[in-house]
């Protein structure tokens, strides 16, 4: 879990400072990183894509179009990603890596790159994309959505146990001699959103670059702690866990007490 949490969040920051240089950003509803709408909006995306996924998962039983939609997200994020190292690479690397992702299904290692990847990416475009506030309403949003997924309508189950079996790479795989643990793309992606509009924002008010940096250290640091206390709930109380609300939490009062002081 620490070198997943680890390398996909050095990578994406490493994305979102070439974002920021070459000044890329994604509209999501409108162009104003503070407007609080974007925060509405991005989980208004992430709703519906919930609801198409139940939908196939109900009335597509081979899994045909998750996987399709899987290779689309693979194949884009993969050459975004190579674009920004080496430009002339980027369509043929992705190529080849989607081809070895389908030549080799069940490989739980391609299955988390291709994982990390896709993270790195959509994480840092959203951070580099909203300033601190909007994220904050969405990543608080997110955690009160993953609780009812989780504990209510436990469709967030279901969707795990449907990447689980599919082998899907819009998850992430750590297994043990125990079980296999699944956790979900969006408990690594969230904290990348969060630590790149932090520090891009602190750093906007402030000019200094060194304390920006701590800020997005401590950020991650408490992130993995409520991912690592999630994990040892599930492992210990045997039941599922929606990782959100603690990695959330303890992320938000770690920005709110660096802000109080510095």
């Amino acid at each position: 879990m620490l070198i997943l949490f680890v390398v996909t969040q050095l990578l994406g920051l490493y994305v979102a400072n070439v974002f920021i240089q070459e000044n890329i950003k994604t509209i999501i509803v409108n162009d104003n990183p503070d407007d609080i709408w974007n925060a509405v909006g991005l989980v208004s995306y992430i709703l519906i894509f919930t609801g198409i996924f139940l939908l196939i998962m109900k009335f597509s039983k081979t899994g045909k179009i998750l996987s399709l939609m899987e290779k689309i997200v693979v194949f884009s994020t993969t050459s975004i990603f190579v674009y920004l190292i080496v430009p002339e690479l980027s369509f043929l690397f992705a190529v080849l890596f989607l081809a070895l992702r389908i030549l080799l299904p069940e490989s739980i290692l391609l299955r988390n790159i291709s994982a990390i990847i896709s993270s790195a990416v959509v994480g840092s475009m959203l951070g580099v994309s909203l300033n601190i506030i909007p994220v904050i309403v969405f990543v608080a949003a997110l955690s009160i959505y993953d609780i009812i997924a989780v504990f209510f309508t436990k469709h967030m189950v279901a969707m795990a146990e449907t990447l689980k079996e599919k082998n899907l790479a819009l998850a992430f795989t750590i297994p043990t001699k125990e079980h296999n643990y699944l956790i979900g793309t969006g408990d690594l992606v969230i904290p990348l959103v969060f630590v790149v509009s932090a520090m891009s924002s602190f750093y906007a008010e402030t000019a200094n670059r060194l304390m920006s940096n701590v800020l997005g250290l401590i950020i991650l640091i408490m992130s993995l702690l409520g991912i690592g206390i999630t994990l040892w709930i599930t492992k210990n109380k045997k039941m599922a866990m929606p990782a959100l609300p603690l990695q959330c939490l303890f992320m938000i009062i770690a920005w709110f007490v660096f802000n109080f002081f510095f």
